[in-house]
């Protein structure tokens, strides 16, 4: 066992600063670094040899919330699941869940501590050092279901390293084009990556790319396609809606009767056909419906709890799309206003284009981070797109503040452009964590009052 290096930090707030500092880059796509470590720690002989099974997610969209619904369901169901997620919004805590319950800052402190001795002269990045810790923190749980989301790609993320025993590629869309290619294609080969052979890949997609069909073809992966393979419908009349799908077998399952998910549909039918080919024993009416009911994402279309809001981290256009598409189904007697901060990367007017005809009224603000648009970014922005319809700010917060002065009852405010920006507005509005966001009657500050 290697020997513990001395004057580690000695909480988490100093450890994640201190892991901050020790890559120049904050993404640097490859295996070799991270695989070399997680060697090391025993990691990859554990996932090969113990049993547990793995779920990993790549996507564009919809990863986020399709890992949420596996995970509602193995905690339903009583299966001890390690989760990871990221990014997070108002604590590091998030992107590692342990029976659905955040882990604690010193089971984290304790996992990198098991970590550090191993890195040797290896420069990890965040997400790498991130990763690892979760498994590391899964492995000592004993867990017996790890849901891993990708954080960028598929191919070459961290998470990469360990086998998928099922995949799942939520959808491909235009994005991160500087690391994955600039079209579907090359991007659909990226996130297949993390296919393995004969292994199952679940495709959000109805019509995936001849890149995504070629890679099944070339590993034998039995191949379940929205749509096609498994989906949704809505039945007769009523709001309730069912799915369909499949077992490993080939036998055809149907849910029905099932309520409107706080999540997208698509979402869920891509969680449910990976359970159906995980353990289809699980997939009973009254679970899933269970599962469904209690299933809240922050940053998803997110109503706040006793405010006039929602939050949604939409920050390309596809997800935009989408948005517009939710925005439509609102029972808004008044206008609909739109908090917007979004990083200078993104396709910034097809973000626009998608959302300018669901918004009465715009506050553009800037985030203190340095890949953020700057307002007079956004402003160019808007002109381009000849809409006067909106205001610049300071901050977020400062955005929220006028917009609740300005609101009269019957009006909605939306609050989006990047995770970053939905964390603002948390902070804003006096949340500390992500759990104070279950309950309903959740007592969010009045920013006119805070004092």
């Amino acid at each position: 066992m290697p020997e513990q290096q001395s004057n580690m930090p000695g909480n988490l707030p100093d450890w994640l600063e201190w892991i901050e500092k020790l890559h120049p880059e904050e993404v640097e796509l490859g295996l070799s670094r991270v695989r070399e470590v997680a060697d090391e720690l025993g990691l990859l002989d554990y996932f090969l040899d113990s049993g547990v099974q793995v779920i990993t997610i790549a996507g564009t969209n919809g990863k986020g919330s399709t890992a949420a619904m596996l995970e509602r369901i193995a905690c339903i169901s009583q299966i001890s699941v390690g989760c990871f997620t990221s990014p997070h919004f108002l604590r590091y805590n998030e992107r590692i869940r342990i029976d659905g319950v955040e882990a604690s800052d010193d089971c984290i402190c304790g996992v990198f501590s098991e970590i550090v001795p191993h890195t040797k002269d290896n420069p990890l990045t965040y997400f790498e050092y991130g990763t690892l810790a979760a498994l590391q923190a899964f492995k000592n749980a004993q867990v017996e279901l790890v849901i891993l989301e990708v954080g960028l790609g598929g191919r070459l993320d961290a998470v990469n390293i360990i086998d998928a025993d099922i995949a799942i590629v939520t959808s491909i869309g235009i994005d991160h084009q500087e690391w994955l290619g600039d079209n579907r294609e090359q991007i659909g080969f990226e996130k297949a990556g993390i296919l393995r052979k004969n292994k199952p890949l679940v495709c959000g997609e109805s019509d995936p790319p001849d890149s995504v069909i070629a890679l099944t073809q070339d590993l034998a992966t039995p191949l379940y396609i929205r749509d096609s393979a498994f989906g949704f419908g809505q039945p007769g009349s009523g709001a309730n809606w069912e799915w369909y799908g499949q077992d490993g077998g080939g036998v055809k399952l149907v849910l029905s009767d099932l309520p409107e998910p706080h999540v997208p549909r698509e979402s869920v039918a891509s969680a449910l056909q990976a359970v159906a080919l995980f353990n289809s024993s699980l997939l009973t009416k009254r679970l899933v419906q269970s599962a469904l009911l209690s299933l809240k994402l922050p940053g998803r279309f997110f109503k706040m709890p006793n405010k006039q809001a929602i939050l949604d981290v939409a920050h390309n256009p596809d997800a935009a799309n989408y948005l517009s598409k939710q925005i439509a189904t609102l029972p808004v007697a008044g206008k609909i206003f739109a908090v917007f901060a979004v990083m200078a990367d993104k396709d910034l007017d097809g973000i626009l284009s998608a959302l300018k005809a669901s918004v009465d009224f715009w506050y553009l603000t800037e985030l203190d981070l340095t890949r953020a648009a700057s307002n007079s970014e956004l402003d160019d922005l808007f002109k381009r797109h000849r809409i006067d319809a909106y205001r610049t700010m300071p901050t977020v917060e400062a955005a929220l503040l006028d917009a609740e002065r300005t609101m009269t009852e019957g009006d909605m405010l939306l609050v989006l452009g990047s995770f970053f920006t939905a964390a603002a507005a948390l902070e804003a509005w006096g949340v500390r964590s992500l759990a104070e966001l279950a309950d309903d009657n959740s007592n969010i500050t009045d920013l006119e009052n805070r004092g």
